[in-house]
């Protein structure tokens, strides 16, 4: 029999605890209610929640203050949080998210979705937990090491792969110790993260008295040694440096970009907008898009120099010039094309956030962007993307993606399943041919065969493209736009083509 899920509800006032309790109970779970912080953080000396939810403003200590004395509980530490937000209250929604909550309900709320969504959390977290063990070609090291962390794990990691067998030792989700073959520390650790493929096990409190690695978080010296790895960043740079021949059909040296587009945003879809530029006489043209949360603003892939001028314009019009809006940027592919303008963005607001993965954050370590602005995303099963809140109550959803070797080790596409929309990366990607005066932003039939060039030069495998296709379909009923980092914009019935074509196209090293 099924052990009946515990639920720690925290609110001030008696009558929405009472309404709770009972929707609740009714639905399964055992609940225990608490008027304020103080009583709650008393309960939890002898009650451990399998989630709890908790109002942010209340008499005393308020909710933020509550989370972070319940964060610094080692038995707690990975218990999921959500807040109870007024619908109008934007602010206090970004700052639980920022301090590491699961999720928000906004008031009033809606029962059935407030059921669905902590089933959801629940179901999250016990995959996350029991993750114990499994394989390095569906789970990366990276992401097994920060899933260790953020659990606040203390054993031993056991790795066998094609160069050996290696051991990784944590104390409250802290690495201290490293081997793998006759390396150790730092060395131990660089391997593995070379390495592709294997299994892995962990086992709970097996300690030694040896320490070879530094004390610093998991996360920093995750990041350090990546940084450490940039042999592959020049070949993985020059990827799309690849010379283009044999495709006189595709020259735009006849092409004018309309001048509406180099002044002017366009709105995609719902709170989804294209701010790039176009340029005459290139194959490959880069977008950048900025997604819109009420007052928060996202950007995605903030593009290259050459466009910084027309991108700031377009950013600065849709958010009124107020850039402290911009609350975080979102890197695909690390390549100059798409991330030329982070610094320049930074000085202009050095609060942004920039979010992408950590061989991506790898790869940049040469613009000195500033450590603390990275958050790292991670495919570890736990809640890795970042919930936002609309003004008229509909959720808005990102969902972070993996899609490895399309064509960089560390590329991502971002899914707004909600919306119907994804925003891909380089996959989807296509040429512009010379004649874009009619369609110049939007696909058509005749687009596709840009799309089939671009994946045959810049594509490394089918079976990975398939690969990523298929993870992508998980997250979606139905895709109605396509976003991709260079080209043409895919909608309605052309998306489901797009989907088709490359999903089945052959190209790269397994060409069969």
């Amino acid at each position: 029999m099924e052990a009946q899920r515990k639920i720690l509800v925290v609110e001030d006032n008696t009558n929405l605890s009472e309404i709770l309790k009972d929707l609740l109970e009714n639905n399964g779970f055992f609940v225990v209610t608490a008027q304020n912080g103080e009583e709650a953080l008393e309960i939890l000396k002898d009650f451990e929640p399998d989630l709890i939810l908790a109002d942010i403003l209340m008499p005393g200590m308020d909710g933020f203050e509550m989370f972070s004395k319940i964060r610094s509980i080692p038995k707690l530490r990975t218990v999921p949080f959500v807040f109870l937000t007024a619908l109008s209250d934007q602010e206090n929604k970004f700052k639980g998210l920022g301090l590491g909550a699961d999720d928000y309900i906004s008031k009033p709320f809606n029962p059935q979705e407030l059921i669905m969504r902590i089933n959801n959390i629940l179901k999250r977290r016990e995959a996350m937990m029991n993750a114990l063990h499994g394989s390095l070609s569906e789970i990366s090291i990276v992401d097994v090491l920060q899933l260790l962390e953020s659990r606040g794990s203390t054993g031993m990691l056991t790795l066998k792969l094609k160069e050996g067998n290696g051991e990784v030792y944590f104390d409250n989700g802290q690495i201290y110790h490293a081997t793998l073959n006759d390396l150790v520390g730092r060395e131990a650790l660089k391997q593995m993260l070379r390495s592709q493929g294997g299994l892995f096990e962990f086992i709970p409190d097996v300690k030694t008295d040896v320490a070879t690695v530094e004390n610093i978080s998991t996360t920093q010296l995750i990041l350090d040694l990546m940084r450490e790895l940039d042999e592959e960043m020049a070949s993985a740079e020059s990827t799309m440096g690849v010379e283009l021949q044999d495709i006189d059909s595709f020259s735009l040296q006849e092409y004018e970009p309309p001048e509406e587009l180099l002044v002017s945003a366009v709105e995609i879809t719902k709170d989804l907008y294209w701010v790039s530029s176009r340029e005459s006489g290139i194959d490959s043209q880069p977008n950048t898009y900025l997604l819109r949360c009420d007052e928060t603003f996202i950007l995605v892939d903030p593009g290259p120099i050459s466009y910084f001028d027309v991108i700031l314009q377009k950013v600065g019009e849709i958010m009124e010039n107020d850039f402290s809006k911009l609350k975080f940027m979102v890197v695909t592919n690390p390549l100059p094309d798409m991330t030329m303008n982070i610094n320049k963005l930074l000085e202009i607001n050095s609060e942004i956030y920039l979010l992408s993965t950590f061989e991506n954050i790898r790869m940049m370590a040469h613009m000195n962007i500033p450590k603390d602005r990275f958050k790292p995303v991670d495919f570890s099963g736990r809640p890795i993307h970042l919930q936002l809140g609309c003004a008229e109550g509909e959720e808005f959803l990102l969902r972070f993606i993996p899609t490895p070797y399309c064509p960089l080790r560390g590329s991502l596409a971002i899914g707004i399943p909600s919306r119907n929309v994804l925003i891909p990366g380089i996959l989807f990607s296509g040429l512009l041919s010379a004649n874009e005066q009619e369609n110049p932003l939007f696909a058509d039939e005749n687009d596709l065969q840009g799309i089939e060039k671009f994946m045959k030069i810049y594509m490394p495998s089918k079976n990975n493209i398939k690969d990523c296709v298929g993870r992508i379909k998980e997250k979606f009923e139905k895709i109605e736009v396509i976003a991709p980092a260079y080209g043409k914009i895919l909608r309605g019935e052309l998306a489901d083509k797009a989907l088709e074509l490359i999903e089945n196209i052959d190209v790269g090293v397994d060409l069969s």
